[in-house]
């Protein structure tokens, strides 16, 4: 029904009227039309066939006004999410609808924000964060608190593309504070801080969104999935990793079933670490294959790279070899160089296992999963000498008090019970476990329990 009230609108645009506020009423009630049905695999490739028509119009896709502008976003996403358009045809569009379209906070109230999910998935955000930065001081003039929520999500989740983590966990801290003061029930600032909060660690933030929209009635299929993926976040950081597992493989089957091909967070990555970590080889390289097929088709370079090094790290050493000097090629055109150190990294320890053959061809348990949206480097934690794709300067030490919530965080115990152990707050916990997770260069609980058990004396 939908799809046929769109391709109605379409060929009325087409035939140009000659009506001008007609015209634009029709481009924007069929872009709205397209984004309601971008949950089906039937409305994706719906978009696709209309986005095919309007490249093939001699000037290309219209993008001089507003409504050709909000039409050419929800079809490229459409487009992308849907592995109808390989990244750099899509960030080519959006590149062209962000020379046109003034920076206001208006555009999170449009089909204009779906340019930021594309640019970020494609690996192409250079032209983003002060595009963003002059929209958020707009909302926050404008005293627009849903519009500043949604802008400063969408910011951290450009830094994170960046290399910025720590920017971009500042931008975190402030969109979830928005989003406790608003009286508005949309679902708006959820649907963008979800998945940027799968890569940031803000325990406190992703209970508080969890809370907010994890119980509501009916959500898009998309931001179910996103959802999910929180879950699986707090998950591996309670140290569960079969319940985590869990969530990432629902969270696939969610996206799947809407035809999302390529997501806003990235499920197999995750799926494909807490595998390894579980000694559930063949699963994971299955996994891992199935992921490098896609990122190849979508062919940006961050996602690329990094599928490459993880099918890698899981592959024998003939086949390893080959996959993690691809890895590095791939990875020096990349957006943010912390995947690309992750891979020179490999490959050394590649060269290491090849130069030992008692090492046997199986890799180390790679680390607990904290993938960022749409493709990048996780959880805000910096690079060093103790996370692979860091750089080589020594890490600061734990001190004394970081040591006694480490060594009970890897034990098992939940921070509740930790804090009664050590009679300190929640909160305190929570402060130590994240400069515990910085200094030692892991995401998660789960790493951290691999590091103890290795028998590291920066813990015991």
């Amino acid at each position: 029904m939908l799809r046929g009230v769109a391709g109605e609108l379409g060929r009325a645009v087409a035939g140009d009227t000659g009506d001008a506020a007609g015209r634009e009423l029709a481009l924007r009630l069929e872009a709205r039309l397209h984004y309601v049905d971008k949950h089906t695999r039937a409305g994706l490739s719906a978009a696709a066939a209309r986005l095919d028509e309007l490249e093939r119009r001699p000037g290309g896709v219209p993008l001089d006004t507003p409504g050709e502008r909000e039409l050419a976003c929800v079809l490229v996403h459409s487009a992308a999410v849907g592995d109808h358009r390989p990244a750099a045809r899509v960030a080519a569009v959006c590149r062209a609808v962000l020379a046109r379209e003034p920076a206001s906070s208006e555009h999170v109230h449009s089909t204009v924000g779906m340019l930021v999910t594309c640019l970020c998935m494609a690996d192409a955000v250079e032209d983003l964060p002060a595009w963003l930065s002059v929209a958020a001081g707009h909302a926050r003039t404008e005293r627009a608190g849903v519009a500043e929520a949604v802008i400063r999500a969408e910011l951290a989740a450009v830094l994170l593309c960046s290399g910025r983590p720590a920017e971009a966990e500042e931008e975190v801290r402030r969109s979830v504070d928005l989003v406790d003061d608003l009286a508005d029930d949309s679902l708006l600032p959820g649907m963008v801080l979800a998945p940027v909060l799968t890569a940031v660690h803000h325990p406190s933030g992703a209970e508080r969104v969890l809370a907010r929209y994890g119980a509501a009635p009916s959500v898009p299929p998309g931001f179910g999935a996103c959802l999910q993926m929180l879950r699986a976040r707090a998950a591996v950081e309670a140290g569960d990793a079969d319940t985590a597992l869990e969530y990432c493989l629902d969270a696939g089957r969610r996206f799947e079933r809407a035809g999302w091909t390529a997501t806003p967070v990235p499920w197999r990555p995750w799926a494909v670490e807490i595998l390894a970590g579980r000694g559930r080889w063949p699963e994971a390289r299955a996994l891992a294959e199935q992921e490098v097929a896609r990122a190849r088709r979508w062919g940006a370079p961050t996602q690329l790279g990094r599928a490459l090094r993880m099918l890698g790290e899981l592959s024998a050493p003939a086949r390893a070899g080959e996959l993690l000097t691809e890895a590095v090629t791939v990875l020096d055109t990349a957006g943010d160089r912390t995947e690309s150190d992750r891979a020179v990294r490999a490959v050394a320890a590649h060269r290491d296992r090849a130069a030992d053959p008692g090492t046997g061809p199986l890799p180390r348990t790679p680390r607990a999963p904290a993938e960022p949206p749409r493709g990048d480097d996780p959880a805000g934690a910096p690079a060093s000498a103790g996370r692979p794709g860091g750089d080589a300067r020594p890490a600061p030490a734990l001190t004394r008090s970081e040591r006694r919530v480490a060594t009970r965080a890897a034990q098992g115990r939940t921070n509740q019970e930790i804090a009664g152990d050590l009679a300190v707050s929640v909160r305190a916990v929570e402060k130590h476990l994240t400069g515990v997770y910085r200094k030692l260069g892991v995401s998660g609980r789960a790493a951290l329990r691999r590091v103890w058990e290795g028998g590291s004396d920066r813990i015991a």
